[in-house]
């Protein structure tokens, strides 16, 4: 048996959107009490998993613990007869545009292998799509698979077939399968759709992606436009991902769809520090959240609003967890920009989090610290982490702020969003909480999901669309 043991001591570290725990893989015999460590505890190691054969074994490994909760991976093979350790593909710093951007796949499918036992196929985050990837382990080589833009998903592998799920943002999900070749004159996998009940809530909706670059790393958003009408420009909604260390995909999303169904245009932003685009952009972020992260989302807007597709004044924003803590950094730092906000479980102020949070790594991190489950915070830790922080500057903040938060959330604990609910209430200004006393992190219980998308509708219209 071969299985990954993380450290527990000296307290269990929040697990669930986190890839930095120290970790090692580990071979257990059975029916003995033999326990081999395969891997050092340097690094975090997950998704494991034997070719056919059962001689080979690949995983991921990635950034440990007082690194980003989620970063470019490298994947190691094993060679099980004699226990020697590979190299398959490195970790990727830097890619150009177009290069293979490293790997950055929280799990890799249960069955990836085909059946020679010699290429994986998965799917993985470039840049604001999601790929299949096809690698061969021997010649560490990585080929892109997929075929039409949008957001790709690997459900199975089995001998030379592929099972796939394919979406955009204006298209729902269908199923595809794809045939595996091993000449090279053909194309790795050919696809083709089983299942072709594809819709759209709305007809006529486009997306495009728009590539934005700043000192020398590249970032992106994804623009979502409801039909066009002869009669008056769209509102516009802001929506940055949270995380921060991950990448909004170009899917078929719940709330986008319905807030384009519904007449909004939709901008998914990606900036620095998302994943996808290389090492170095998601190291980036780490010492300048609030700054880099909320210059990127803004100086895309703008750019949105200056081509003229858009009603300049009825911008709002959404955005969860960390993009809850962009999101207020915006109507706070841009506050004639934005007509409203609805954000859900919002970081207000990191140096809170040391203590209340179930990752106080990430609060450190991302302040630009240093973390080890030993470390006490100094005045100047505490001093750095508010200056990161938008409670800061609340008293600046001009459009109405509606708070969702969870009652159950131990990532971000609801003591956050009252703080700013409280000073904004405080200093006269227009706000509101709506609480979910069964909900966790994402407040995604059917029920909560769908009454805090009414009421965020709701809000939006009534502060930041009414003329």
């Amino acid at each position: 048996v071969v299985c990954v043991g993380w450290e527990n001591e000296p307290r269990k570290l929040g697990f669930v959107y986190c890839l930095c725990r120290i970790s090692a893989l580990y071979y257990l015999t059975v029916g003995s009490q033999d326990c081999v460590q395969l891997t050092s505890k340097d690094f975090n190691v997950y998704s494991p998993r034997f070719n056919p054969q059962g001689n080979k074994l690949v995983y991921l490994e990635c950034l440990g613990l007082g690194g980003p909760h989620h970063s470019c991976s490298a994947l190691k093979m094993i060679d099980w007869p004699t226990r020697k350790l590979s190299t398959v593909l490195e970790i990727v710093s830097r890619p150009e545009a177009g290069e293979f951007p490293g790997l950055y796949t929280i799990c890799l499918p249960q069955r990836c292998w085909d059946d020679e036992g010699r290429r994986l196929v998965f799917q993985d985050t470039w840049r604001s799509l999601q790929e299949v990837l096809c690698v061969d382990v021997e010649e560490g080589k990585v080929e892109r698979v997929s075929h039409g833009e949008g957001a790709w998903l690997v459900l199975d592998v089995w001998k030379d077939l592929v099972v796939a799920q394919r979406a955009s943002p204006n298209l729902s999900p269908s199923l595809m399968v794809g045939k595996l070749y091993t000449n090279k004159e053909k194309p790795s996998v050919r696809w083709i759709m089983i299942d072709s009940t594809q819709c759209s809530l709305v007809e006529n909706v486009h997306w495009n992606i728009k590539c934005f670059q700043k000192d020398g790393l590249p970032y992106e958003a994804i623009l979502i436009m409801p039909p066009k009408s002869t009669e008056q420009l769209p509102p516009l909604a802001v929506i940055p991902h949270g995380g921060p260390h991950i990448a909004f995909p170009a899917d078929f999303m719940s709330w986008p769809v319905c807030l384009v169904a519904l007449g909004f245009a939709v901008l998914l932003v990606n900036y620095r520090g998302s994943t996808g685009f290389g090492q170095d952009n998601v190291l980036s972020l780490p010492g300048h959240a609030g700054v880099n992260d909320v210059q990127d989302v803004q100086n895309v807007a703008e750019t949105v609003v200056a081509e003229g597709v858009v009603d300049k004044d009825k911008i709002v924003v959404l955005g969860g967890s960390h993009g809850g803590f962009i999101s207020v950094h915006l109507v706070s730092q841009y506050p004639n920009f934005y007509k409203a906000a609805s954000v859900r479980n919002p970081v207000v102020d990191i140096d809170a989090m040391t203590t209340v949070s179930d990752i106080p790594d990430w609060a450190y991190v991302e302040a630009g610290l240093s973390y080890s489950t030993s470390k006490l915070p100094t005045l100047a830790d505490c001093d750095q982490m508010l200056k990161a922080s938008p409670i800061l500057n609340a008293n600046k903040i001009i459009a109405p702020v509606q708070m969702h938060l969870g009652g159950e959330d131990r990532r971000v604990p609801f003591y956050q969003g009252l703080k700013l609910y409280f000073s904004l209430k405080a200093l006269g200004k227009t706000t509101k909480v709506l609480m979910y006393p069964k909900d966790s992190h994402p407040i995604n219980s059917v029920h909560s999901d769908a009454d805090s998308f009414v009421n965020s509708v709701v809000w939006l219209y009534r502060y930041g669309c009414c003329s």
